[in-house]
């Protein structure tokens, strides 16, 4: 996203997202200047205007900068993210406004909008054949004209991925009325449904309809699009009024008529709800879509599915059980579906995540989804994994994190808590222990020659103790639960090495 932004802006945005990331949410100017890559004087001048921005845009009660000599500090009230000011630098860059003029159809020429905005014509036309450049990655072109051309799906995917992570909940960056027409349909689906969709729902699904009727708007119909017929859909397995219900909200809202626009529009909202697990399916998990052929691609949907498990049964080396196997393929087909269907999910205009923590507490699942994805990357008939590549990895790792419980991957570890005031206080800090949610712990209150962690607040002769123990205050100070967390680490590296060398 920050491409689209002003030079000076996008600094602004490198800086806080640095100070947001670092220890404590401070930084050395020396530090974040080698970082960044620009001088300290550059770095002091941005953090100056950033402090500037903050006071103008009134945001003081969400984010407070300061700097010493040495040190810049960001302090958060936790009330707003980054991307309040991502979206206000966003909506003051040139590049955003040209971009957001045509996809509306509202930019003419470069002269009209030189004279209309007072900017010179030289630096707009530069901006437009960068946008031309960022289209041209993404299958889509521009024409002479301004107007944009090429496969109508990935034209408007393209857009909405774009909106949506800025705009979100702060602002509907399109026509009023048809947020109210976006909300007409969640009504109804709801009701279909029978359950109320979260906000985040309904901001997603109120951007794709403001996306799909904006190019409906300016005679850009989804027919027209290559492959829309060749894309079939599980239908029978939702709700039997969810279809009928998309199709007479497309006729009323439209006005299309002629029954071949009709059905590719509808679809193109059903696959989203599906894509985006807005509606349940109806049948049971035995008969769920991976049943329905796909066949964008040489193999569908669900046998790729069926390939990724197989591959993680594999780089594991064991079964994985029944049980789990249902609920996996079923979350593995929603994203493939979406993958195989849409073809190109954009994450560039998203924020990267910082996976570290993923790194150090789900080794496996972190290694095999990088490791998976190199592999079939690589494969022709595997084109749309290429695409989607960095899509595909971080909902591998959720996937996984989600189905498998910490014992499939990595082996016990075993703590004996023993503290001299009792049973009762020990089950207290046994509870407490289970916040270590995401790694295998077995606890018991006897120490014997598997234990591989003592807590207790009494000092053991380290010839009576053959693992490693740590030594609490009643109750536990904020550095204990520091202490024994990592301890924890420490003892999950060593398995995985021994499990790595016996490998």
């Amino acid at each position: 996203m920050q491409k689209f932004l002003e030079k000076s802006d996008s600094r602004k945005i490198e800086v806080i997202n640095f100070l947001e990331e670092s220890y404590l949410q401070q930084a050395s100017i020396a530090t974040i200047s080698k970082n960044l890559k620009i001088s300290e004087f550059i770095l002091v001048r941005t953090v100056d205007e950033l402090i500037e921005d903050i006071e103008k845009h009134q945001l003081s009660s969400y984010f407070i900068i300061s700097k010493t000599d040495k040190l810049i500090l960001l302090k958060k009230s936790g009330a707003a993210s980054i991307n309040l000011l991502l979206w206000i630098y966003l909506k003051q860059s040139l590049s955003f406004e040209l971009l957001d003029e045509i996809f509306k159809g509202t930019f003419e020429t470069i002269n009209y909008y030189s004279e209309k905005n007072f900017v010179s014509y030289t630096k707009i036309y530069k901006r437009l054949m960068e946008i031309k450049k960022i289209l041209n990655e993404h299958d889509i072109r521009l024409s002479s004209k301004f107007k944009l051309a090429g496969d109508e799906i990935k034209i408007r995917m393209f857009f909405y991925q774009f909106y949506v992570p800025v705009f979100n909940q702060i602002e509907f960056p399109f026509a009023d009325e048809l947020k109210a027409v976006s909300q007409d349909l969640i009504v109804n689906l709801e009701k279909i449904e029978q359950k109320s969709f979260s906000e985040a729902t309904k901001t997603k699904l109120s951007f794709f309809i403001g996306v799909m009727f904006n190019r409906i708007g300016t005679d850009c119909y989804l027919f027209n699009a290559s492959k829309i017929k060749d894309k079939e859909l599980p239908r029978e397995q939702y709700h039997e009024a969810i279809y009928p219900t998309i199709i007479e909200f497309v006729k009323t809202y439209t006005g299309i008529e002629q029954q071949n626009f009709l059905i590719a529009e509808a679809n193109f909202i059903f696959a989203f709800l599906i894509g985006e697990t807005i509606i349940t399916e109806q049948l049971s998990e035995k008969k769920a879509i991976k049943k329905i052929p796909f066949q964008s691609e040489k193999r569908d949907y669900h046998l790729f599915s069926i390939f990724l498990m197989e591959e993680l049964s594999s780089y594991l080396a064991k079964e994985i059980p029944d049980q789990l196997k249902e609920q996996f393929l079923q979350q593995l087909d929603f994203i493939h579906f979406k993958v195989f269907y849409f073809e190109r999910i954009n994450t560039e205009f998203t924020k990267n995540m910082n996976v570290e923590y993923i790194k150090e507490n789900y080794w496996d699942a972190y290694h095999f989804s990088i490791e998976f994805l190199e592999k079939v990357s690589k494969e022709k008939s595997y084109q749309n994994i290429a695409l989607n590549k960095e899509f595909l990895f971080y909902q591998y790792l959720f996937i996984i994190i989600n189905i498998f419980p910490p014992a499939f991957f990595m082996k016990p570890i075993k703590i004996c808590v023993d503290f001299s005031l009792g049973v009762n206080y020990n089950k207290m800090i046994l509870t407490n222990l289970q916040t270590f949610s995401y790694l295998n712990i077995e606890v018991s209150d006897t120490l014997t020659s598997e234990t591989d962690l003592l807590i207790s607040d009494y000092y053991f002769n380290e010839k009576l103790v053959n693992c490693e123990y740590l030594v609490w205050n009643m109750p536990p100070t904020a550095s204990d639960w520091a202490n024994v967390g990592e301890a924890l680490m420490r003892i999950k590296k060593n398995k995985e090495t021994e499990g790595i060398a016996n490998g």
